[in-house]
C-alpha cells in the first residue's frame, strides 16, 4: 500500500509541476521544430510517390476529387509539376527536412533536460547530425506501419476484437518511448523504471487517440469551407498533447527517481 501510494504521490506531483510550470511551452516548441522537419520530408515522398503502385496519377486525381473537388484541377497540375522537378526538389527537400530534423532533435534534449532536472539531456553534435535522424526516421516508419496494420486488422478482425487489437499497439509505442528516453539519458536509472513509465505514457497516449477519434467521429463536423482548416488545428493539439505526455513521463521519471536519491545521489 505504501509503494503505491508513493507512486501515486509522484503521479500527482508531475501533473502539478506541469502546470506550475508551463510544458505547454515546450510541447509547443517540439510540435513547431516537428512541423517543419516534416514539411520538406513531405514533398520528398509526393515526389516519389508515384514509383508505389497503388498510387498511379488516376488513384491519386479520384482521391482528391473526392476530398477537394473545386481544387482538383490545381493540385494536379502541382503534383505533375513536382513529378518533373523530382530530382532536384527531393534532395533539396531532404536536406532542409534533414537540417531541421535535427534542430527538432536538439529542441528535444532541451525540453527533456528542463522537465527532467538533468536526468535526461543533450547528448554530443555528432550525435545530432549522424544517428538522431535516422533513430527518428525510423520511428516514424515504425508507427506509420503500426497504423497502417492497425487499420487493415480492424476491417478483417470482427468488431468486438478492434479494442483489443489497438491495445496491443500500446507495446511498439512503449518500445518506442523507451529508445527515446534511453537515447537522452544522462545518469544511470532503473531500467524497470524507465520500462513502466514508457509502458504508462504509450497506454496515455493510446487514450488519447481514443478520444480524439471519438471527437472526429461522434462530434467534428468538418465542411467543405472549414473542413481542412478544423483539420490541422486538430492534429496540432493532437501532436501538442502527445509531446506533452512524453515530457511528463520525463518528469515522473525524475519524480520516481528523486524519491529513491533523495541526497542527489544514482540509483
Amino acid at each position: 500500500m505504501k509503494f503505491l501510494k508513493a507512486r501515486l504521490q509522484a503521479l500527482f506531483l508531475t501533473l502539478l509541476d506541469a502546470l506550475r510550470e508551463n510544458y505547454f511551452y515546450h510541447s509547443g516548441a517540439l510540435t513547431f521544430h516537428l512541423l517543419l522537419s516534416l514539411a520538406p520530408l513531405t514533398v520528398v515522398l509526393l515526389s516519389f510517390a508515384d514509383l508505389l503502385p497503388f498510387l498511379s496519377i488516376e488513384r491519386i486525381e479520384s482521391v482528391v476529387e473526392k476530398l477537394f473537388p473545386q481544387h482538383t484541377s490545381d493540385i494536379l497540375h502541382e503534383v505533375l509539376e513536382i513529378r518533373r522537378r523530382r530530382t532536384g526538389t527531393s534532395l533539396l527537400a531532404f536536406l532542409v527536412s534533414y537540417v531541421f530534423s535535427v534542430g527538432f532533435i536538439r529542441s528535444m534534449a532541451k525540453a527533456l533536460s528542463s522537465v527532467s532536472e538533468g536526468v535526461f539531456g543533450e547528448r554530443r553534435e555528432i550525435l545530432y547530425w549522424l544517428l538522431m535522424p535516422l533513430f527518428l526516421l525510423g520511428g516514424a516508419v515504425i508507427l506509420l506501419t503500426g497504423f497502417a496494420l492497425s487499420l487493415y486488422l480492424k476491417f478483417v478482425l470482427p468488431g468486438s476484437h478492434r479494442l483489443v487489437v489497438e491495445l496491443a499497439y500500446v507495446l511498439p509505442g512503449a518500445l518506442l518511448l523507451l529508445l527515446l528516453y534511453l537515447g537522452f539519458l544522462r545518469r544511470r536509472v532503473s531500467l524497470l523504471r524507465l520500462i513502466c513509465v514508457s509502458l504508462l505514457t504509450s497506454f496515455s497516449l493510446f487514450l488519447l487517440q481514443l478520444l480524439f477519434t471519438l471527437y472526429i467521429t461522434h462530434i467534428f463536423r468538418g465542411n467543405l469551407l472549414y473542413g481542412s482548416l478544423s483539420s490541422l488545428i486538430i492534429f496540432l493539439i493532437w501532436t501538442n498533447l502527445v509531446f506533452l505526455l512524453f515530457l511528463l513521463g520525463a518528469r515522473l521519471i525524475y519524480r520516481l527517481e528523486s524519491r529513491e536519491t533523495p541526497s542527489g545521489g544514482v540509483s
